[in-house]
């Protein structure tokens, strides 16, 4: 079950990425994170109030638990500020590939707390990294083109837009999900992190927001079904994540809900018609193959 989960997560996650897209070059990062996180929380509270588990946890699970909670709760908000903001700025078939690679970095966390890899998973571990580079390469058609405003990473190559962001949300979700399976998910069950992530999110963007004075309004038209489809994927995948956590293998949901830059980039290349130089391409696929490997 733990790789249906897994499937099931890459799924949602992809498919929010790419209705993400749009949603932050309308209403912006902020906005759409603030509303999408606040349907979650207002759908998941009316649940865990009905099943009677918020009170539940709040009075069985320890103190340890909860402050583990937070702090993954933390590291998942400041994450995904980063990953909307390289989807606002970059290409989503670069920068989904990029942020997916945060499995290798789980496996790392893993292999810290007491883990042991097998030779493919290091293997794996160093085909991301290389993926990582060979994706977010893009060669400008001349030297006049480049944008001189980005950092020069080889002779007549630049850095694409958002990958920067990228990798900051590929170190920060690879903390949150090992957080996620070895301290969070045993001492508070399925849904209450998922409705703790979305309550600190709002708790940390609202004011924010309002300190950096930007429009608290909420969305209208139709960017209110893609914050609503946005919220129902994420808080799914998130979901389906947390439950292959508690029926499986933590490293086996890790790597295949990862997949969800595949996801991303199918449907990028189906309806946004993007295209992808062969040097990016060949990153990408190194980046999904070394995805794969961590978890053999």
């Amino acid at each position: 079950m733990d790789i249906v989960f897994g499937l099931l997560s890459a799924l949602n996650f992809g498919s929010a990425d790419f209705i993400a897209r749009f949603s932050t070059r309308t209403l912006g990062v902020n906005r759409t994170l603030l509303y999408m996180q606040s349907f979650g929380l207002f759908v998941l509270t009316l649940y865990l109030l009905l099943t009677g588990d918020l009170v539940h946890y709040t009075t069985q699970a320890s103190w340890q638990i909860w402050f583990w909670g937070i702090v993954c709760s933390i590291t998942y908000t400041l994450s995904y500020l980063c990953l909307y903001r390289a989807f606002a700025l970059g290409q989503l078939a670069i920068v989904a590939p990029i942020a997916s690679s945060y499995a290798a970095i789980s496996v790392l966390l893993s292999v810290i707390s007491g883990e042991r890899l097998v030779p493919l998973q290091w293997l794996g571990i160093v085909a991301v990294l290389v993926g990582v580079v060979l994706a977010a390469l893009q060669r400008s058609e001349t030297p006049q083109e480049a944008d001189q405003s980005r950092p020069a990473t080889m002779s007549g190559r630049h850095l694409p837009a958002g990958v920067f962001w990228a990798l900051l949300a590929a170190v920060g979700l690879g903390v949150t999900f090992w957080l996620l399976g070895f301290a969070v998910t045993p001492g508070m069950g399925v849904i209450v992190p998922v409705w703790l992530f979305r309550l600190v999110a709002v708790c940390v963007i609202a004011p924010m927001m309002w300190f950096r004075c930007e429009s608290l309004a909420p969305p209208r038209g139709t960017a209110v079904g893609l914050v609503i489809g946005i919220g129902i994927l994420d808080m799914g995948g998130i979901i389906f994540s947390t439950f292959g956590f508690a029926v499986g293998s933590i490293a086996i949901v890790s790597v295949l809900s990862s997949l969800y830059s595949a996801v991303s980039i199918l449907l990028a290349w189906l309806f946004l018609h993007e295209r992808l130089q062969k040097i990016q391409w060949s990153g990408i696929a190194l980046l999904l193959t070394g995805i794969a490997l961590t978890n053999l």
